[in-house]
């Protein structure tokens, strides 16, 4: 992609952002939070799961390490109520019910 591509991807993710948020996004992993913080809530009703696949164009870059290990800081203020594990333990657990 170049960086006019680019620069256009960035402008209409940040107005989407701004539409259906009333603001634009607070950084690119920001709707990691608002996907757990809702998932969590939601998690009252029913058990869910919430997949992470973090891409290493994404997240693999040092100048996003911060707000990688933020995100997590985020997901871990929280593991009394949710379970933080792989893909392989969930299916152990399902197929053992």
């Amino acid at each position: 992609m170049n960086e006019a591509d680019e620069r256009a991807l960035v402008a209409s993710v940040t107005a989407t952002f701004l539409q259906h948020e009333g603001k634009p996004g607070a950084g690119w992993l920001s709707p990691w939070f608002g996907q757990f913080d809702e998932m969590h809530e939601q998690s009252r009703e029913a058990p869910l799961v919430m997949g992470i696949a973090p891409h290493s164009m994404i997240v693999g870059q040092p100048i996003r390490l911060r707000q990688l290990r933020r995100a997590f800081a985020h997901l871990a203020r929280h593991r009394e109520a949710v379970w933080i594990t792989m893909a392989g333990e969930i299916a152990r657990n399902f197929a053992a019910e």
